[in-house]
C-alpha cells in the first residue's frame, strides 16, 4: 500500500499507462522556470503534440535566439521531468 497520496497517484498513472503523457505535459508548466522571466514574458509554451513542445514566440528575433538555445532548453526540461521523453521544441 502506498505511503502517500503522491505515490498512490504515481502508481495509478503508471498502471493506466499515463505516466509518460503526464511527464510530457509537465514541459508546458516548466517552461518559465527553465528559460527564466525575460524569455517567458516574450515566448510561451502552448502545447505538447507527440513528443514535441510547441512554443509561441513574440518575434523572429526571439525565434532566432531560442534556436541557438534549443538543445540546452530541451536537455534541461527533460532533466526536470526526470526522463528524456521530450524529443523536440518547435518555435511558432
Amino acid at each position: 500500500m502506498p505511503s502517500s497520496l503522491g505515490e498512490a497517484i504515481s502508481g495509478l498513472l503508471k498502471e493506466q499507462g499515463l505516466e509518460d503523457t503526464v511527464r510530457l505535459h509537465q514541459a508546458v508548466n516548466l517552461w518559465a522556470e527553465v528559460v527564466g522571466p525575460v524569455i517567458a514574458r516574450n515566448c510561451r509554451a502552448v502545447q505538447v503534440k507527440g513528443r514535441t513542445l510547441f512554443v509561441k514566440v513574440g518575434s523572429a528575433a526571439w525565434r532566432n535566439e531560442l534556436a541557438f538555445q534549443k538543445d540546452d532548453i530541451l536537455q534541461t526540461i527533460n532533466e526536470k521531468i526526470g526522463s528524456p521523453i521530450l524529443k523536440d521544441v518547435r518555435f511558432i
